[in-house]
C-alpha cells in the first residue's frame, strides 16, 4: 500500500524521503512487524492485557515537535 502511495505522488523519491524523515525510527514498518503485534494480541501471551491500545508506529506518536 505504501508503494502505491509513493507512486501516486509527483516525486515518489521525495515523498519517501519526507515520510522517512518524519519517523524517529528512521524507517517505515514492514508489514510483518504490524502482523507480529496482531499475532501477539491474539495469543495466550497477551491474556492479561485488556483495555489498552498497542501503538505500532515506529515512535511517530512519541516524537516531539
Amino acid at each position: 500500500m505504501i508503494q502505491q502511495y509513493f507512486q501516486g505522488t509527483d516525486d515518489p523519491g521525495a515523498a519517501r524521503e519526507e515520510m522517512l524523515a518524519s519517523y524517529p525510527s528512521g524507517r517505515i514498518a514492514e508489514a510483518v512487524e504490524v502482523a507480529d503485534a496482531v499475532l501477539f494480541l491474539l495469543s495466550e501471551r497477551s491474556s492479561f492485557i485488556n483495555g489498552t491500545s498497542l501503538v505500532v508506529d515506529g515512535a511517530l506518536l512519541a516524537k516531539t515537535y
